[in-house]
């Protein structure tokens, strides 16, 4: 089935009662606006340079009359509160004079032109300082002179309700759900509604009933999934003293707000399954929680749909509440006309969709997103749907192909599930570590669900945050940016693993790595890595690991005057390395001074740059103390010199290959 006729099906079946605006109060001059003279006037010119010909309409002599009129009319309050207010300016605070409209089409072709009005009080046409209003029909107003071209022509929106718990809200995420299943054939999976059920699922029932923990034994079946902010303790939760409560049953309204709503949400879906993490996997058992784990890739992406609760910031915020429907108002489409038509500000809050909610900048949550096969996002505006097949959105009404462009909300194709690479997993983390966590224990759990859902495409071994096969490009991360250091708060990060991305407390980029055909030669070489992991999982933390590896060197070298940076010497390269290790910010984080440091600069790999030139990559690591304590390590075992990586480096030359020769001999270092 097309999009545009799945997107009709949607918007066809949901209820009516709950969008029926109040009416709206003009005075008298907002009365006597013609907006049918001022939309058939720009449709009339031609479309270059018309904003520059439309016709003027002077609404009031001064601004000030609007904000007289602005208690008793609705549109000289919209005017007044988004644009002329002086605390609400984002431009030039002096605004005086007339206030005009104006009408500009902005598509070349007659069969979509939306049309926009224009307030100013510069006497110009169109200015990008203007407050911009969209013009259109509520879908489900009736046109009354159907004979009117241009009135049909305008477009048709939803006028959406102004709580995202109203029965119209409820009804469209059924169908959006129910038209997944039924009419697209990508999203389509075999056994989909019969899949090995999580451990433990609450049994939402009907309306009325009581919600019941179940231990699935292993049984066969659908559920959806939930993902939300914490934002503290949650309070209720799985442990030993509650579980017979739970498994005996519990009335909605003893769980908080986000719960009760995802169980409403659950049952107005039909499904009978929810699964919660705090109600599924006991909070009080390091044994459960180690189990069920490494289990998020299958809940996550079997789930026949997952809510996401991106608008709450905590268990008690709820998902189903009131949300700003924009700063609008009705006009009638000419004086005396029956016709209403709707004005909406399209600079208003209602607009703007902002990334950076609680739920987005958390490290939990993205691998929930990207794993999940369906979403059912509720933010602060709207209601959005994501699937293989489209995305969809309240605001816009329609459906989006995801086949070229458009990416979902996590924004990673979902073309990565059929042909994941490398660089799609450094994209991954990039947007990963710039998150936040609350337990850096959990800094390789909260993302190794996506590393174990794609071991089998990439067809390699993970190595807590690494894949084997591509090691080596693996370690040339770098920190992005000082400031990032302020998404880990109280967290007292150790800096072992140090060749690890894990080990450094904020955001890292891949940047030597990201683009597969930039990539030219790998001077290193991996001879083992040694973990030593907490949990039984690869997937899980970590105790300690050791990374042994063959490079070409420049070892050993000495910074001379203790903690001072030795800039004296006639090497390039070598003056060039003390200048950047003088400001980095990795090595004035990592450095730990004592009397027999020695210092390698490990030549790691080779990528394109731009013309003929090319960048060699570099690791700078320092030998550890014999007297630091790594507890299965120290700075010397057995006759081995222990290092630990403080910075890399990445230096673009015309001929790269003159700087390696005989003064960069292959040496193995251990480096923890």
């Amino acid at each position: 089935m097309a999009i545009d006729t799945i997107s009709s099906y949607y918007w066809d079946n949901i209820e009516e009662k709950d969008v029926v605006p109040k009416p709206d109060q003009l005075c008298v001059a907002c009365q006597k606006i013609n907006l049918q003279k001022l939309v058939e006037g720009a449709y009339e010119l031609p479309r270059k340079k018309s904003e520059e010909n439309a016709k003027l309409y002077k609404l009031h002599d001064d601004t000030f009359y609007a904000k007289d009129k602005s208690s008793i009319c609705d549109l000289c309050h919209l005017i007044w509160r988004d644009y002329l207010d002086e605390s609400r300016m984002q431009y030039p605070k002096n605004r005086s004079g007339p206030v005009y409209l104006s009408v500009f089409a902005d598509s070349r072709s007659y069969a979509d032109r939306s049309p926009f009005l224009y307030v100013s009080c510069n006497g110009s046409a169109k200015d990008y300082e203007d407050m911009k209003l969209e013009i259109f029909i509520n879908k489900q107003d009736v046109v009354e002179d159907k004979l009117d071209k241009t009135l049909a022509e305008l477009p048709s929106k939803l006028v959406i309700p102004s709580s995202s718990g109203s029965s119209s809200c409820l009804s469209l995420a059924r169908n959006w759900l129910d038209s997944c299943l039924s009419f697209h054939t990508i999203c389509a999976r075999a056994g989909e509604t019969e899949c090995s059920l999580p451990t433990r699922l609450l049994h939402v029932g009907t309306f009325g009933d009581k919600i019941e923990l179940c231990n699935t034994q292993g049984g066969l079946g659908s559920w959806i999934a939930l993902s939300y902010c914490w934002g503290g303790n949650v309070g209720f939760t799985l442990t030993q003293k509650t579980k017979d409560e739970l498994l005996g049953g519990v009335s909605l309204e003893h769980f908080p707000p986000t719960f009760s709503d995802a169980i409403t949400i659950t049952r107005n879906l039909g499904i009978k399954y929810l699964w919660i993490d705090a109600l599924c996997i006991f909070q009080d058992s390091k044994e459960d929680w180690e189990a069920e784990a490494p289990q998020m890739a299958h809940i996550y992406s079997n789930a026949i749909l997952t809510i996401v609760a991106e608008s709450s910031v905590s268990f008690k915020d709820g998902i189903l509440k009131n949300r700003p429907t924009g700063s609008a108002c009705r006009l009638p489409w000419s004086p005396g006309s029956k016709q209403t038509i709707h004005l909406r500000n399209t600079k208003s809050e209602w607009f703007m969709k902002s990334p950076n909610s609680t739920w987005n900048s958390r490290g939990w949550t993205l691998q929930e997103d990207i794993l999940s096969w369906r979403t059912l996002r509720y933010t602060k505006t709207e209601m959005e749907w994501t699937c293989a097949s489209c995305l969809l959105r309240e605001k816009t009404h329609r459906g989006d192909a995801l086949f070229k462009d458009i990416q979902v909300a996590h924004r990673y194709n979902y073309g990565w599930r059929h042909s994941f690479r490398y660089d799609d997993w450094y994209k991954i983390l990039g947007d990963y570590t710039s998150r936040s966590l609350s337990h850096i224990s959990d800094k390789l759990p909260a993302i190794g669900g996506v590393a174990k859902f794609k071991a089998q495409t990439l067809g390699d071994t993970y190595l807590a945050g690494f894949w084997k096969s591509d090691m080596i490009w693996g370690l040339l991360w770098e920190h992005s940016d000082s400031q990032d250091r302020n998404k880990w708060p109280n967290l007292n990060l150790p800096i072992y693993p140090s060749w690890s991305w894990i080990s450094w407390n904020g955001g890292v980029r891949f940047a030597a790595c990201e683009e597969l055909d930039l990539r030219v030669a790998e001077y290193a070489k991996v001879e083992a890595v040694n973990i030593d992991y907490a949990t039984p999982s690869i997937y899980g933390a970590v105790k300690s690991a050791e990374l042994i590896i063959a490079a070409p060197c420049l070892e050993p070298l000495t910074f001379i005057n203790s903690k001072e940076l030795s800039a004296t010497t006639d090497d390039k390269f070598l003056s060039g390395l003390y200048g950047h290790m003088s400001w980095h910010h990795e090595f004035k984080t990592r450095h730990r001074w004592h009397a027999e440091q020695k210092y390698a600069v490990l030549l790691m790999a080779q990528r394109k740059s731009y013309g003929p030139k090319s960048r060699l990559v570099f690791l700078v690591i320092e030998s550890i103390s014999a007297s630091e304590d790594l507890g299965a390590f120290r700075g010397h075992k057995n006759g081995k010199r222990f290092y630990r990586r403080v910075a890399s480096k990445n230096t673009e030359y015309d001929a790269p290959q003159a700087i390696v020769g005989e003064d960069w001999p292959v040496k193995t270092f251990h480096i923890l």
